[in-house]
């Protein structure tokens, strides 16, 4: 009888695993933007929102919610997508200039892509996600959002 193949296994090479097109260094930039300035901004800024703004909008159960995603995405959602453009292009080209006009551009669209990713997912971490769970909760849909951002740029520097 003939000799029967045997089904090829998957590999697990990295280009396999599309590690071939992984970028460490920028995998570490951003990684270092979350340590450095969203992580502590986030904690302190929750804890702002719970103790001094959730009390005055408790009653108003989901428009008092979606005041607090107001007031998220009014105080601390601009600077923080200002800071992690400046900070990833700063770390990868180290000059002010270039840096500032890459801020300048991407800024309006790239806040606009946080405003309509995060309102509907934000319902869910002022409304039901408790205090202690939120940066596990905002960190898992992170990823999700910066690889669609990241996706994003990549289309964008292949049609150029």
């Amino acid at each position: 009888p003939p000799a029967q193949q045997q089904p090829a296994r998957p590999s697990t090479t990295a280009a396999s695993w599309g590690l071939e097109q992984w970028d460490g260094a920028r995998t570490l930039r951003s990684c270092s933007w979350r340590a450095v300035v969203w992580a502590p901004a986030a904690h302190f800024f929750w804890l702002f929102l719970e103790t001094h703004i959730s009390p005055r909008v408790a009653h108003l159960g989901h428009r008092g919610t979606a005041l607090k995603i107001v007031f998220d995405f009014c105080t601390i959602g601009p600077p923080l997508i200002f800071s992690f453009l400046y900070w990833s292009k700063i770390l990868e080209c180290r000059d002010p200039a270039q840096t500032w006009d890459h801020v300048t551009e991407r800024f309006p669209s790239t806040i606009v892509a946080s405003y309509i990713f995060w309102a509907p997912l934000h319902m869910f971490t002022y409304g039901l996600v408790p205090l202690r769970h939120r940066m596990v909760w905002v960190s898992m849909c992170s990823v999700g959002f910066g690889s669609l951002l990241s996706y994003f740029n990549a289309r964008e520097l292949e049609n150029t």
